[in-house]
């Protein structure tokens, strides 16, 4: 990952998203592209993020994808 920030996808490889969040750059902004691609391809934001991850073995809603994103910002941040 560059500058930019990474797409969620189920196409990406599999991180643990509390340990990943940890490894961002803490001098520049993220972007972090949530799709909720029920069916076909995921290329929404193939053209300008950084890659791909996947937060999970299984399929995610859209709301669950970002609950869990903002989770591992809360624990990072150590907000209660």
């Amino acid at each position: 990952m560059t500058d930019q920030g990474p797409g969620l996808s189920g196409d990406g490889p599999l991180v643990r998203i509390n340990e990943y969040v940890e490894t961002l750059p803490v001098d520049i902004p993220i972007v972090i592209a949530i799709g909720a691609m029920s069916h076909g391809d995921d290329t929404f934001a193939d053209s300008w993020a950084d890659g791909k991850i996947s937060l999970s073995r299984y399929s995610l809603s859209a709301s669950v994808a970002c609950a869990r994103l903002c989770g591992a910002f809360e624990n990072l941040w150590d907000i209660v």
